[in-house]
Order: structure tokens, then sequence, then C-alpha cells
């Protein structure tokens, strides 16, 4: 965050208004399901790739 706070002076403004971003993430990132995810979304409404992706991923162990 140093470094692009010396790179843009105003990205470094910015990072000082927000402050700190606590990253509590539940699960491990996988970037297979992120990349899948992603191009589910792109090719289908929200709605259909949310009812997909769940019935996916109930048929996957855990």
């Amino acid at each position: 965050m140093i470094h692009l706070g010396k790179r843009d002076r105003k990205l470094a403004t910015w990072m000082r208004r927000i402050g700190p971003i606590e990253r509590d993430f539940n699960e491990r990132f996988d970037p297979v399901d992120a990349l899948a995810h992603s191009i589910l979304y792109q090719q289908l409404s929200g709605k259909a790739a949310a009812t997909i992706a769940g019935r996916v991923e109930a048929l996957m162990p855990r």
C-alpha cells in the first residue's frame, strides 16, 4: 500500500481517508471456483446463474 501511495498522491489521500481494510474471509479462496462463477454470471442472468451455481455446489463434496 505504501508503494501505491507513493506512486499516486490522489490515491494516497483516498487510502488515508478510508483507512485500513480488514480482510475477513470465512472460506479459502479457490481461483478455479472464482473463474467459473465469473464466466457463469457473464453468460446468464444473475438469478439463473445463482440457481445453477447453487445446484452444482450442492452436488460437490466439501
